[in-house]
């Protein structure tokens, strides 16, 4: 195994660390994997700029570039068509026919609703459901949900 090869393996090793680094776990979702991905691809360009592939590395530079641009796109498209989310609902009183009508008049709105779960806190009835529609939707949800004087809180 020559300098050379050892000086790649540990590149690969070290942008391996720094890419798995920006990737996050949500409840949901998984954030950072564009970013691991553009560390990981400029790790590779310069590698083949230091060993004198300078067209090569302006081509893949170029592609990348493109690349990028139309995933940013496709991310839009897609973050307009459908969202999900956790909500968590806390009623005033414990009466269950509170949760029947929250869930007639989410559904009504072109949303998808599934109940998680329903606990009860002293006087208090709380809902948990994971709600999916379009991101409009879901705002108008928000504001629909903070008018409602059943309800203490939601988030």
């Amino acid at each position: 195994m020559g300098t050379d090869d050892r000086i790649s393996a540990n590149i690969i090793t070290g942008i391996g660390f720094i890419g798995a680094g920006v990737i996050f776990k949500d409840k949901i979702s998984v954030r950072g994997l564009t970013t691991a991905a553009v560390i990981w691809t400029s790790a590779a360009i310069g590698m083949t700029t230091g060993i004198g592939y300078h067209a090569l590395a302006l081509a893949l530079t170029l592609i990348t570039l493109c690349m990028l641009l139309m995933v940013t796109r496709i991310e839009k498209l897609i973050a307009g068509l459908q969202k999900e989310k956790l909500l968590s609902v806390t009623f005033r009183g414990p009466e269950f026919s509170q949760i029947t009508n929250l869930e007639q008049s989410l559904q009504s709105n072109s949303l998808t609703l599934d109940r998680l779960e329903v606990g009860k806190d002293e006087d208090r009835l709380t809902a948990v459901f994971k709600v999916s529609g379009k991101k409009n939707d879901l705002i108008k949800m928000n504001e629909s949900l903070a008018s409602i004087s059943e309800i203490i809180s939601f988030n």
